[in-house]
């Protein structure tokens, strides 16, 4: 019966909630279940983001330099290489490149200001500025959609180009399916706590992947015609083998 009871959404309003969760709660006297939409359920902490190198910083002519520094400074070792590189990048994102959504926030206040004094004076400096502003302003849109291109997996030179409100939403959705909301444990019962949450899932892999130790008595029981080795024949096959014995065995 849970595939009858479903709930439809637009792509505007999974944008505006993209946090939602639905609930089927048990059923009591209809023979359909009851669904809890919840907009704002509990923010989970889902611990530290895992570091990504996104294609777009390519695009900045800084970048090609920020990986060479990285890779020269620690030639001989490719894990301390990585180490710098990620310490740097992070750095230089915050820094240098900067949050792609706050600069198109930006730019488009400038632009409304700039619109706003053009109406009631013409100037050739704000017209200037108007166009290398909207100049920017495309590059910052050619940066975004590639962003969410990316988040989004999807073959974006199939769903053609400046189709974000796509790979955005694509992202979002693939986001909340990746997200552990509630968790059954070993008795039966729900969990919703991110705190209880983890720990069943340690706990569930510290009893998958470990074993109690089983002591079973050990003996060898020689075989009736067991012949002993000699020390002789013991020093003999225990010995340090020679650079002209293994050239000989090899080349005979």
């Amino acid at each position: 019966m849970k595939r009858l009871d479903c709930v439809l959404s637009n792509p505007q309003w999974k944008l505006l909630y993209d946090e939602t969760t639905i609930l089927y709660l048990p059923r009591t006297s209809s023979d359909h279940h009851l669904i809890l939409i919840d907009t704002h359920p509990t923010a989970f902490n889902f611990g530290p983001c895992q570091f990504w190198l996104e294609t777009m910083w390519f695009n900045d002519p800084s970048f090609p330099n920020l990986i060479g520094e990285s890779w020269n400074a620690h030639l001989n070792d490719i894990a301390l290489a990585l180490t710098g590189f990620t310490l740097r990048d992070k750095s230089w994102n915050q820094n240098v490149f900067g949050n792609i959504f706050h600069k198109k926030k930006r730019l488009l206040a400038w632009l409304g200001g700039i619109r706003k004094a053009l109406c009631f004076n013409h100037n050739d400096s704000l017209l200037h500025l108007e166009r290398k502003l909207s100049s920017d302003y495309q590059q910052v849109l050619c940066l975004e959609e590639e962003f969410w291109a990316v988040k989004s997996r999807t073959d974006w030179t199939l769903q053609g180009d400046q189709n974000m409100t796509f790979f955005h939403l694509s992202t979002i959705c693939r986001r909340h399916r990746n997200k552990i909301w509630c968790l059954k444990d070993s008795v039966g019962n729900w969990s919703y706590d991110s705190a209880e949450i983890k720990s069943s899932i340690l706990t569930q892999f510290s009893k998958l992947y470990s074993s109690e130790a089983i002591l079973v008595p050990f003996s060898v029981t020689p075989p009736p015609n067991f012949q002993p080795i000699s020390l002789h024949v013991l020093q003999a096959i225990s010995r340090e083998v020679k650079d002209c014995e293994i050239k000989r065995a090899v080349f005979a």
